[in-house]
């Protein structure tokens, strides 16, 4: 089950939750982007992870995919997308639930994403265990753009997803975005 962040206590949940990560990791802590669309991962009443989407703005200074030497919009099937990528940021899910069947929950939450924005793209840099279990569930509609960027403690992959090949390609997992889309 999700949330979609809409109260303060929503969102005091994700922050928590998300800053968690930051500190054990030793991540920056990007600010929260005014125009994002966040979620909880929900378990029961306890927020179990998050994820941010934020409209992509090619060479922003508050873009999460931009600084951080990613460079994104120098990939021309990026370039030439207008308003239609986003970019995915603060995933993550609590470790006593990694590895027991919630991951579904971040398909669930696309699906939602993909019904309300109709996005094209998503871009984001994800941890390297994070873009393996995607790679296994969603394949070659997981495009890497660049090198890996290495941190203090992890490694971050940048990656692109083309939503429509993605919805294409993964019916059952998706199920219903392409009736949300019609």
């Amino acid at each position: 089950m999700y949330q979609l962040v809409k109260t303060k206590k929503q969102q005091k949940n994700f922050e928590r939750t998300w800053e968690y990560f930051c500190h054990k990791y030793c991540w920056y802590n990007d600010p929260y982007a005014e125009n994002g669309v966040r979620y909880n991962l929900v378990n029961k009443r306890e927020t179990i992870g998050t994820i941010e989407f934020i409209p992509y703005i090619p060479y922003s200074r508050t873009s999460t995919v931009e600084w951080k030497t990613g460079d994104f919009s120098k990939f021309h099937s990026i370039a030439k997308q207008k308003g239609k990528i986003w970019e995915v940021d603060k995933l993550c899910i609590k470790e006593q639930y990694q590895r027991k069947g919630y991951f579904n929950q971040f398909s669930e939450v696309i699906q939602h994403h993909i019904c309300e924005h109709k996005p094209d793209y998503y871009l984001a840099y994800i941890e390297q265990r994070f873009y393996r279990m995607l790679k296994i569930n969603f394949g070659l509609q997981i495009e890497t753009l660049g090198k890996p960027l290495v941190e203090q403690s992890t490694r971050l992959i940048p990656i692109s997803i083309n939503v429509h090949q993605l919805i294409q390609g993964h019916d059952r997992v998706l199920a219903g975005i392409k009736t949300g889309l019609n």
